[in-house]
């Protein structure tokens, strides 16, 4: 009997976990769209293919407009937070939590939380339609546009920057002081965002669409099972409108994690340390000339 009951319980556990997989394609979209429903948000559908509705997978998109008056009118008054389906889908409570948090607060720009569809490429399949490439390219208004992708991973990161173009200055500086109100750890694997302005070092497929069509974007990885209030901290941190006018790309980030602040050098710091040594170093050989 006992025999009989092990067995029946081996075979109930891959019906189980096939139960709790996250679902692909247009099913993963289905899912994902009910879930956001039942939380009581309206999202808007935007589909991929111009063919029946519900055999193709589509992206989601749910939107925040801001409100308090813009102060500057030239400007990026309106924020995009991509994520992934999947892991949108993963973590339902937790995506859900952050749209209510997004919903109670007042912001002077818009905020469109973007979810992708079709951004992981299944094996083999190399040439698909992304969902974020298909929703960068159809932005008409770039110039006020900003955005942010976002994925999980096995801990936090924060990328700055794609092929020959950098993360402004002032979005970098709004994630950094993200992590640290939530006081959470992050890596920085590229530090002098140079490489990326030189085309040393390539971005992920789905910053560049964002990058390649002039808007500026920034690619972060939160940590599996950390939840999405990083994010809510990035738009609490989203700096003056007036400042988002400007596309400052040369800068260092020196990262000094939780409790110290990370250091931002821009680059008036660097133009002035130039002259700093080239003076002192005219004086060095001046002294060095008198006393020879």
């Amino acid at each position: 009997m006992r025999i009989i009951v092990l067995l029946s319980m081996l075979l109930c556990l891959p019906l189980h976990a096939a139960g709790t997989s996250v679902p692909a394609g247009s099913k993963l979209s289905l899912a994902l769209e009910k879930a956001i429903i039942k939380a009581g948000f309206t999202p808007s559908r935007i589909p991929l293919a111009n063919t029946a509705k519900d055999l193709f997978p589509f992206n989601i998109a749910v939107d925040f407009p801001a409100t308090l008056p813009a102060e500057a009118e030239d400007a990026r008054t309106q924020l995009i937070i991509d994520l992934l389906q999947e892991d949108a889908y993963s973590q339902q409570e937790a995506f859900t939590a952050f749209l209510g948090r997004l919903q109670k607060k007042q912001y002077d720009f818009d905020i469109t939380v973007l979810c992708a569809a079709g951004d992981i490429a299944p094996a083999g399949l190399e040439n698909r339609r992304m969902g974020s490439r298909e929703y960068a390219a159809s932005i008409a208004d770039n110039e006020h546009t900003a955005a942010i992708t976002v994925q999980t991973g096995a801990k936090n990161e924060l990328s700055t920057g794609s092929y020959r173009r950098t993360t402004p200055r002032w979005l970098s500086q709004a994630i950094v002081q993200a992590f640290y109100a939530e006081k959470q750890r992050y890596a920085f694997p590229r530090a002098v965002t140079s490489f990326y302005r030189l085309g040393y070092i390539r971005a992920s497929e789905r910053m560049e669409a964002f990058m390649s069509t002039q808007i500026p974007a920034a690619e972060v990885t939160l940590a599996e099972g950390s939840g999405f209030s990083v994010l809510v901290a990035v738009c609490d941190n989203y700096p003056s409108l007036a400042q988002t006018a400007f596309w400052d790309s040369h800068y260092l980030l020196l990262p000094f994690f939780y409790p110290l602040r990370t250091i931002i050098l821009s680059e008036r710091f660097f133009v002035l340390a130039a002259l700093i040594l080239g003076t002192l170093a005219v004086l060095l050989l001046c002294v060095f000339s008198f006393s020879s």
